[in-house]
């Protein structure tokens, strides 16, 4: 299965963080690793560097070194990150329990791939989320 990372990891901390008053970085990768996700290289590090660019996004306060706030942000950011959180964990769900996938929407940029066909799950390309 493709780690996840990039836009996606920043997508699935911030519904994490959304959800809770306030986490550390080791409640962020135990969170991600219950849920099934993988990332590449160090874990902590990872979460820690894409909580960095959260930071500066103004999206996520840092309390003290190693705990993390979520901050209200745009509605639109905030219902495309809730819209990839959930389609996220019922593809997972569905992996899990042996069932087929539900499908990722096409995109509209790119009409002539078809990622269900591919079996890619939704974090492997974003493009789908600005069709919603």
């Amino acid at each position: 299965m493709e780690p996840l990372w990039g836009r996606g990891l920043r997508y699935m901390m911030l519904d994490e963080l959304r959800r809770r008053p306030s986490m550390t970085v080791a409640e962020l990768v135990g969170v991600l690793d219950a849920a099934g996700f993988t990332v590449n290289g160090r874990p902590s590090k990872v979460v820690s560097d894409t909580l960095r660019w959260e930071v500066r996004a103004g999206r996520v306060e840092r309390l003290t070194r190693g705990v993390y706030r979520y901050r209200p942000t745009r509605r639109p950011v905030m219902r495309r990150v809730i819209l990839f959180a959930r389609r996220c964990r019922s593809w997972l769900e569905a992996v899990r329990a042996g069932r087929r996938p539900p499908p990722v929407p096409p995109e509209r940029r790119a009409p002539h791939r078809n990622l269900e066909a591919q079996g890619r799950p939704p974090w492997g390309n974003l493009g789908w989320l600005w069709t919603m």
